[in-house]
């Protein structure tokens, strides 16, 4: 007789293996920043400036291209350059004072330090309507739109002139949008604050917190008022309760460190004669000093270790380098820091200059205020543009990077991966060398190398901030799992 079993349903557990699918990415990226309209020389006609007798002191006339007062825009004051044409088409770089006054929308030029304007246009002395004497200004600037802070969707170069302008040097949004577009086929989202301080980005930061969008790139390098801020509110959004897992893509400013250990008050962009000022500039070795490298790459890797945070990729160089052409006037090395958000932030010259004085201006001289005052100088060099490798915040690199997250399917490596838009990196590998890289990249930094000017600039290593674990440090893991999360779990 066999063995009594009372009546009963016989379950029976087999046990198999699955695969979910994280190869299709529908995950999708975004850009939180300032966008500008941008003006340039030749938008605008203005009349000719002329005065029947005497020496004008100064020149007051409207401008175009924004109005009074204007809710949708607020003018950028230190991007106003003019360029002033003769009536024999001489081209002559304005290099007078320029005041702005918004509530009358009136531009005033005087001469330098308020004096006589004559003494830099000649031709207005005494200059009458039908005379060959005057001159007609051309104006240029940039204003801040402070009415598009919202979600705007991007997937064409048409989208981003419609949605935040151009994607020239000048709009920083529109800069980000173009080197999005141009790593990544995906739509993406763009949000353009609606000013360029830390209440814009809080205001924006709150606007998105139901954003579907998964990685943020931020265009600020203020860790203590900006970023930190966006470090919370990532991890926030990430929790279950939230459930919008989210990756936050930053550039911080880094601070550079003697052979003795002592902060240096200022960037890469280097020392001479003991002062931080400027470097001198090299497209072959970086000329920091080789002796800063040890305290520097221990104080990157420290700042990076302490937002420990899986959902935050640091990535380093702070700065990058663009090769292009631009008006003379915009080599202004106060323009420039301005434009560029860059300390220090002076052009290079990309090509060797030879003035009509003979005087050579050797490829990657840097243009001090004593090299801008001989290019603007007309009897000097006869040009109005000039070839320039300009500078670059380090968000425009975070943002390449970002952009992989949308471009790539999870499972594909984003580390070597190459992305273009950007010339030049400096003070990464080849200045640190592979022992005091590693020391950065063992911090949970993304260092972004580039061999060679003949080669694409890549992630030598894509990792986050959370270095604690092969689960939490490497990006293309946490990707993935995000991606099941998003796709299999919350939804």
């Amino acid at each position: 007789m066999g063995q009594y079993r009372e009546p009963s349903v016989e379950i029976t557990q087999v046990q198999e293996t699955i695969t979910v699918n994280a190869g299709i990415s529908d995950l999708m990226s975004g850009i939180i920043g300032p966008a500008y309209d941008v003006v340039n020389l030749d938008d605008y006609i203005y009349p000719w400036i002329t005065t029947a007798s005497g020496t004008p002191l100064a020149i007051d006339f409207t401008l175009s291209g924004i109005e009074a007062s204007d809710p949708a825009k607020t003018m950028d004051d230190v991007s106003i350059f003019v360029e002033m044409v003769s009536k024999t088409n001489e081209l002559v770089p304005f290099t007078g004072d320029i005041t702005y006054d918004s509530a009358t929308n009136t531009l005033t030029l005087e001469g330098p330090g308020s004096t006589d304007i004559t003494d830099i246009l000649p031709n207005l002395e005494d200059a009458t309507p039908d005379s060959l004497q005057g001159y007609r200004p051309k104006v240029a600037f940039r204003a801040i739109f402070t009415d598009r802070n919202k979600e705007l969707f991007i997937a064409t170069t048409e989208d981003v002139a419609t949605s935040v302008g151009t994607t020239s040097f000048e709009n920083t949004l529109g800069f980000a949008a173009g080197l999005m577009l141009q790593n990544n086929p995906n739509e993406f989202m763009v949000y353009p604050i609606n000013e360029d301080s830390q209440t814009g980005y809080e205001e924006a930061k709150d606007s998105l917190d139901n954003s579907d969008v998964y990685a943020f790139s931020v265009l600020d390098q203020d860790m203590v008022s900006i970023l930190s801020s966006y470090i919370t509110w990532t991890t926030d959004r990430s929790e279950p309760d939230h459930g919008k897992p989210t990756k936050l893509y930053i550039s911080p400013l880094v601070t550079w460190y003697d052979d003795a250990g002592v902060a240096l008050n200022g960037n890469q962009l280097g020392v001479e004669d003991g002062a931080y000022t400027q470097k001198k500039f090299s497209f072959v070795v970086d000329q920091l000093p080789r002796t800063y490298k040890n305290y520097t790459a221990q104080n990157i890797a420290a700042a990076n270790a302490q937002i420990l945070n899986r959902r935050v990729n640091s990535v380093y160089p702070d700065m990058a380098w663009i090769l292009h052409e631009r008006h003379v006037l915009q080599t202004d090395p106060v323009y420039s820091e301005h434009i560029s958000n860059v300390d220090n932030g002076l052009c290079v010259l990309a090509d060797t200059l030879t003035l009509t004085d003979g005087e050579i201006l050797h490829a990657g001289t840097i243009i001090t205020t004593a090299v801008y005052t001989k290019l603007v100088n007309t009897t000097l060099y006869t040009k109005s543009t000039i070839r320039v490798y300009a500078p670059l915040a380090g968000y425009f690199l975070a943002v390449q990077q970002c952009a992989l997250i949308s471009a790539l399917l999870p499972s594909d490596p984003k580390t070597q991966f190459p992305v273009g838009g950007i010339h030049k990196i400096s003070y990464s590998e080849l200045y640190f060398g592979k022992t005091y890289t590693n020391t950065i990249a063992g911090g949970g930094t993304t260092v972004i190398i580039q061999p060679s000017l003949s080669v694409l600039p890549a992630s030598r290593h894509h990792l986050t901030t959370d270095m604690s674990s092969t689960q939490t440090r490497e990006d293309n893991i946490v990707h993935q799992v995000d991606i099941v999360t998003i796709n299999y779990i919350i939804s």
